[in-house]
């Protein structure tokens, strides 16, 4: 795990893919959103197709902005990884675009978005590296980081992250300890 990069999300611009919301929603910690970016972009066409009603009211609690493709560029990047990824959906690679174009940090859970930000050089992280970087700039304590990494895992949420990435965090944080 890279500490520095974690460090360094810290009041970043980041566009927020839908399995990050539902995250943040089912940890109801919405707010540790606009506390880790600077500024947190959700994009429109994901906001009204993909983000169950819910998830929407509980957005109204955070400063957020809707964003879309806007440049020459980021269609071409859609283009592009629509044609190259064929496991993206149409959501997945305007997410991606949409940091590109406005090379903002990407956020998502989804292995095949990752690879896909790794293979263009695109910033990213997931719902874990915002929880971690939420710990180490001290916007939550370590019983609370322990906590919501504990429930991210536990059956009360919908999470699909795979449990040697908890340990990853258990190891380096030394939360066996808590």
């Amino acid at each position: 795990m890279d500490v520095q990069k974690i460090r360094g999300l810290y009041k970043k611009r980041a566009v927020v893919d839908n399995n990050v919301l539902n995250d943040f929603y089912e940890l109801d910690r919405m707010d540790l959103l606009t506390r880790v970016f600077g500024r947190v972009c959700v994009p429109e066409s994901i906001l009204w197709n993909e983000t169950p009603d819910d998830i929407r009211t509980a957005l109204r609690q955070i400063d957020y902005e809707t964003v879309s493709l806007h440049t020459e560029e980021g269609y071409g990047l859609m283009y592009q990884l629509l044609t190259e990824w064929t496991g993206l959906s149409e959501y997945d690679a305007e997410l991606i675009a949409i940091a590109g174009q406005d090379m903002i940090v990407c956020t998502s859970n989804e292995k095949r978005i990752i690879n896909a930000c790794e293979s263009y050089g695109i910033e990213y992280t997931g719902t874990l590296g915002i929880l971690c970087c939420a710990y180490e700039h001290r916007l939550i304590g370590r019983e609370e980081f322990k906590g919501l990494i504990d429930r991210l895992f536990s059956d009360e949420c919908s999470c699909h992250l795979h449990p040697r990435l908890k340990n990853q965090i258990y190891k380096q944080y030394h939360l066996q300890d808590v």
